[in-house]
């Protein structure tokens, strides 16, 4: 394994609080495993409210890893997104909280996502925003 990204957050999203958990590796041979899960109840539309995905891509630039996933449950199976992590060391020890952006449902075409997961992490982070990790904690190595 050459890096791993494991870890959990809470946010808060239109007044609601989200959870989502993320266990995710790479390997030397370019294979990707893990998974992760968002439980948006009450904060999304109610449609979307629980859904897991399998990880399928991750490039991890010092302290920040951009994750692709596809959606294995809830009302865009299929579809992949991206979204990604900043470990700010460990909690309690680092004046400034982990983050994350929000997830994108991209597309359901492995392509598109594939020019997202590539892009640059500063201009997703331009693009996405940045939301501080409330209550949890992310590691990224």
């Amino acid at each position: 394994m050459i890096h791993a990204v494991e870890g959990s957050a809470n946010e808060t999203y239109n007044g609601k609080n989200m959870v989502w958990t993320i266990t995710a590796h790479e390997f030397a041979d370019a294979a990707f495993d893990g998974e992760y899960e968002i439980n948006a109840a009450n904060a999304l539309d109610e449609a979307i409210q629980k859904w897991n995905g399998k990880i399928v891509f991750m490039k991890v630039y010092d302290n920040v890893a951009v994750i692709g996933g596809v959606e294995k449950t809830g009302s865009t199976t299929g579809w992949y997104d991206i979204y990604f992590v900043i470990d700010n060391g460990k909690k309690g020890q680092s004046s400034v909280p982990d983050q994350t952006s929000m997830y994108v449902v991209t597309t359901p075409d492995l392509d598109k996502a594939q020019i997202w997961w590539n892009e640059d992490p500063s201009v997703l982070m331009d693009e996405l925003g940045v939301m501080p990790v409330d209550r949890r904690n992310i590691t990224v190595k």
